[in-house]
């Protein structure tokens, strides 16, 4: 379990502090291993919706997420599509300089991430200002509104997702870590995480 909160990466989470959301069915072994196990190995918090239909109503995904605030989302990629969506229908409803600006944002932070993938330093002061300055105040509104915070770990199970929507929440500052392995097992042997 050292994958998600990895002990010489990250300070190890007090206990409590570690939220989870289940949307997998308990049946599911990887939902009892990320959701079961792994919450009682760092004495966190999982949270159970009482709604049944979770995966299949977007609107009843959103609000439980809002509620629950998780740090740590093990979801398919049904769900990381549907925060996609929910972003993009965002973005058309804006007025022009309010995309303007999101759009300098979303570049700005997908940059960020992919040369991190490419292992490219940034040296340039002004490119870490314009990071930080992306992440701190645009797209931190987007991911607040959607009931994430900035240390929210997102990982995505099951099929593989779509460089697109990949990329697209990754301008958002939404990195989704893909796992990989077998479904009989967990479905998190390897976990593509940079710098780890």
């Amino acid at each position: 379990m050292g994958l998600i909160r990895a002990p010489g990466f990250n300070r190890m989470p007090a206990p409590g502090e570690e939220i989870l959301i289940s949307v997998l069915p308990l049946s599911s072994i990887s939902a009892q291993i990320i959701d079961i196990y792994y919450t009682l190995c760092v004495v966190g918090t999982l949270c159970i919706s009482s709604n049944k239909n979770l995966l299949t109503q977007g609107d009843a995904f959103f609000d439980t997420v809002f509620d629950v605030q998780p740090t740590v989302l093990f979801a398919p990629t049904l769900i990381y599509e549907r925060i996609f969506h929910k972003l993009r229908n965002l973005k058309r409803s804006m007025s022009g300089i309010q995309k303007i600006v999101l759009d300098w944002s979303s570049c700005t932070l997908r940059d960020k991430h992919l040369n991190e993938q490419k292992k490219i330093k940034a040296t340039r002061k002004l490119n870490q200002w314009q990071t930080a300055l992306a992440k701190n105040t645009v797209t931190k509104k987007y991911k607040e509104m959607l009931g994430f915070t900035s240390r929210t770990v997102f990982f995505s199970r099951g099929a593989p997702m779509a460089r697109e929507v990949l990329r697209f929440l990754s301008g958002y500052d939404i990195v989704v870590h893909e796992t990989f392995g077998q479904t009989e097992n967990c479905g998190l042997l390897t976990a593509n995480i940079p710098k780890r």
